[in-house]
């Protein structure tokens, strides 16, 4: 829903600032992606930022990851 996304680029928008404040820590996360290759040439602090916005989907209700 509108209202849904609107959440969720909230999210996505709040932990880019965040990221972008302390770089470290955008490549802290990043790094304890195992068998992820991601390319250092990419922006990192939206890359983590969208690692929260991921995390916050998978934590729904709605997504079955239990069975």
């Amino acid at each position: 829903t509108t209202t849904e996304r609107r959440v969720l680029l909230s999210i996505f928008a709040r932990e880019h600032q965040r990221m972008q404040a302390a770089p470290a820590r955008a490549h802290a996360i990043l790094d304890g992606i195992y068998d992820v290759g991601i390319d250092p040439d990419l922006d990192r602090p939206s890359i983590a930022a969208w690692f929260f916005v991921a995390t916050t989907l998978l934590n729904l209700d709605e997504t079955m990851s239990k069975g």
